[in-house]
């Protein structure tokens, strides 16, 4: 895995929670979490590794006062939950069966997928997948044409969005233009009825959260990028959602803004245990950011896996082609593949014909390597060179050190580790 990945997964690995349950009932203390199967930073499943000031926050918004007020659209009682931005533990969300259709297009197809409490799962694919469509309909917003949508075993199929209590977070923010930075926060407050004094002071607590202190008489107009990701996200925490539902949050930033509120909204979301449901396009979003990554084709989930299950083992060639893995036919016999890239050991491998998974860390330049190409290009990337390599196979992008970079034109071979290989049915 690209060693960028690795070190913004690692950071929130070790503020994880040794008690949190996944919906397969594991244990994460039980499991490695760490990107190449490696034990957990230090520090993993302690209390001490969260951010203290989220804790103490965290601690004032579950306080009784927050339980005593009324929340729903009526002025009923608050919600089991209520006053942890987060949500109290519980069954989580459950959807089973869910197609979404435009007319004659199923734009959503009998998608099965859990979310366990305190769990952010990504869904991951390319535009047009269904990803967003199946985040909207789970908000309330497309409507289901066959499927269940339940949270702690309640079907929320015919409850309008505002009665399913979700915080939504899109692309654009959608703040208020004509209110200032408190205003936006606390609209969804004086919506569910919050007494003025209370939503006040919990306007005050999340935009601290968000780290937005002081900010509230600021016009949204006159807010940088990454300030006003802070406000949306801080709207949506603020009433306190069971599940929070982002639809590429940061899609609408500068690559180096994004890439640094990437990691600050992994750890905000460790923090308070938040149950989120996150769509996005871009791996490293995914793969940074979820527990668990759901990737979808044409309407349907075709893998669901930690992200390192996802990344050491594409189930699908779909899936390694989305990753930017190779996949290359061979011939599986007596306990080896064989194609024009060569033979490698495949042991366990039925006799037949395969597709073999060539993975980014599979491949290495080696100049006695049977498989001859030429450098067709080179792309520096800081801490390492991309050297396109044109084989028989087609173009193979091989990771190499700055200092060891071949140039354009050059003739190079290519190894490829067979641990490093996943072979799938033809």
């Amino acid at each position: 895995m690209p060693a960028g990945w690795r070190r913004a997964r690692d950071g929130r690995v070790a503020r994880r929670r040794a008690v949190r349950l996944s919906p397969a009932g594991r244990r994460r203390a039980d499991r490695p979490t760490g990107v190449d199967g490696a034990p957990t930073a230090a520090g993993a499943g302690s209390v001490e590794g969260r951010d203290p000031r989220n804790r103490a926050i965290r601690s004032n918004l579950a306080g009784p006062r927050w339980a005593d007020r009324p929340t729903g659209v009526d002025g009923g009682p608050a919600p089991d939950g209520a006053g942890q931005v987060g949500g109290r533990p519980g069954g989580g969300l459950e959807v089973s069966g869910l197609t979404v259709r435009f007319g004659p297009l199923a734009a959503v197809r009998e998608v099965d997928l859990a979310v366990g409490p305190g769990e952010v799962v990504c869904l991951l694919g390319p535009s047009g997948c269904g990803k967003s469509t199946l985040l909207r309909a789970v908000a309330g917003l497309e409507s289901a044409a066959a499927g269940s949508i339940r949270w702690d075993g309640a079907d929320l199929v015919a409850h309008p969005p505002h009665q399913r209590r979700f915080g939504l977070m899109f692309q654009d923010f959608a703040l208020f233009p004509h209110l200032d930075v408190a205003a936006n926060v606390g609209f969804g407050l004086r919506m569910q009825g919050w007494p003025d004094g209370e939503a006040a002071r919990r306007v005050t607590q999340v935009l601290e959260l968000v780290g937005m202190s002081g900010a509230g008489s600021r016009a949204v107009g006159k807010l940088s990028g990454g300030e006003q990701q802070r406000v949306a996200l801080a709207r949506a925490l603020a009433p306190a959602p069971r599940l929070l539902l982002l639809d590429e949050p940061l899609g609408a930033l500068d690559r180096t803004l994004r890439e640094r509120l990437l990691v600050e909204l992994a750890a905000l979301l460790d923090d308070l245990g938040t149950t989120a449901l996150h769509v996005t396009h871009d791996q490293e979003e995914a793969f940074t950011i979820g527990d668990r990554v759901a990737v979808m084709e044409a309407g349907r989930i075709v893998q669901v896996g930690t992200p390192a299950e996802v990344w050491r083992a594409p189930a699908t060639p779909f899936v390694a082609r989305f990753l930017g893995f190779h996949v290359a036919d061979a011939v599986a016999r007596g306990g080896a593949v064989t194609g024009r890239f060569g033979a490698l050991r495949a042991p366990g491998v039925a006799d037949g014909a395969v597709l073999v998974v060539l993975r980014t860390d599979a491949l290495a330049l080696d100049p006695v390597a049977p498989l001859a190409g030429t450098v067709a290009a080179t792309s520096f990337r800081g801490d390492r060179v991309v050297a396109r390599v044109r084989t028989v196979l087609g173009d193979l992008d091989v990771q190499v050190e700055p200092s060891l970079a071949p140039a354009a034109g050059d003739a190079v071979g290519v190894s490829i580790d067979p641990r490093r290989v996943v072979v799938l049915p033809a």
